[in-house]
């Protein structure tokens, strides 16, 4: 079951607040909101305002149903991809029924990320969950990743954009399916 609090970007800007691992008050895991259906570009705009580039993509397939537009054909064709070639691969039209993508700052061996705890003991930086066509779940271990994701999200106009703390995330799997 999931719930969501009313944090925004005030949160981000708590006095006191020293980042994603550091000892405050409010530890922001990431941010959430919700996306119009039907879009067919809708990764390139989530991911829009970080670099995606720098990154390796791990496209967990057993959690992944996105089509191509208008073939309905799968849209991703690998499991891993550099971030260049995942750059251009977001640029192409897409629907997302569901999806788990994991990004890393090397390409290294991957493994799909269960739980929160593994996801911050791993190399993992940044967890894309996407369900139910429109409602978006992204944990970042970076604190300007994560302002970065919530500014995008407020400027496209995305609803009910919310930081992810540990006091309001009540996500027990980080899996969809």
């Amino acid at each position: 079951s999931r719930r969501r609090g009313s944090t925004d970007e005030a949160a981000i800007s708590q006095q006191g607040h020293t980042g994603l691992g550091g000892q405050s008050a409010m530890n922001i895991r990431g941010v959430s909101f919700r996306v119009p259906q039907g879009r067919n570009d809708i990764l390139q705009e989530i991911l829009d305002g970080i670099n995606v580039q720098t990154l390796f993509w791990y496209n967990v397939e057993s959690q992944n149903e996105v089509w191509s537009v208008p073939h309905y054909k799968d849209f991703f064709k690998e499991e891993y991809y550099s971030g260049q070639d995942f750059y251009e691969q977001i640029k192409l039209p897409h629907l997302v029924i569901f999806l788990k993508l994991q990004a890393y700052s090397e390409e290294e061996p991957y493994a799909d990320i269960h739980t929160y705890d593994e996801f911050i003991k791993s190399s993992c930086l940044l967890l894309v969950l996407i369900y139910d066509c429109e409602s978006v779940e992204i944990f970042s271990k970076d604190e300007r990743i994560t302002r970065s994701l919530f500014d995008n999200a407020r400027r496209k106009g995305f609803s009910e954009t919310t930081l992810i703390t540990d006091e309001n995330d009540g996500r027990t799997k980080m899996d969809i399916l």
